[in-house]
């Protein structure tokens, strides 16, 4: 009786054996994802982004550095006229800085406009999301679309939804799956 491991026609691998070696890639894509695999993780970057500007503002506070800003200011007649302002930088970590940055914390926040637009954004598409109605208009965006551009607008649709938190990957998969199948094609 012969068996199956001295069998010519078999060939056996060890278990040591590696197998085929991973094939080293070059491109500038590979680059960025090696280069961002090795990044840390995001919090810490934003740690550490806050501690060097931390740091930063009480190096540039002992140099006493400042910067020139032209504004337009109304003069004694209401007419705006271009004025120079002398800004001096302020540490963050003494007394009068840290003071100065809790006190104006609300006030930074109100100030950045971007902020605003995207909690709004953020609050609708929360809001929309946990009523279905971003799950309704999925379906009805599939139901009015043409079988031949099922596809293309499958991978557009998927795309945005994609902005609207996790319902497009939750929803549009279902979705598609029974578009697919009412029109005679494979779901899968």
């Amino acid at each position: 009786m012969t068996s199956l491991r001295n069998s010519p026609s078999i060939r056996w691998m060890s278990i040591d054996s590696a197998g085929p070696e991973k094939e080293k890639r070059s491109g500038w894509l590979d680059w960025i994802e090696r280069v961002g695999n090795r990044l840390p993780h995001p919090m810490t970057l934003f740690i550490a982004g806050t501690v060097l500007i931390l740091v930063l503002s009480q190096v540039a506070d002992v140099g006493n550095w400042s910067a020139e800003k032209t504004v337009m200011k109304p003069n004694a007649e209401g007419v705006k006229v271009r004025t120079v302002e002398t800004v001096t930088a302020t540490g963050l970590l003494a007394g009068d800085g840290a003071f100065w940055a809790i006190e104006n914390m609300v006030k930074n926040f109100t100030e950045f406009i971007p902020l605003g637009v995207v909690l709004v954004g953020m609050l609708g598409i929360g809001v929309a999301e946990r009523s279905g109605a971003i799950g309704a208009l999925l379906k009805v965006c599939m139901l009015i679309t043409p079988a031949r551009l099922l596809t293309p607008s499958m991978i557009l649709i998927g795309i945005m939804s994609s902005m609207a938190l996790d319902a497009g990957y939750v929803v549009l998969p279902p979705i598609a799956a029974a578009l697919y199948k009412s029109v005679g094609r494979s779901p899968l």
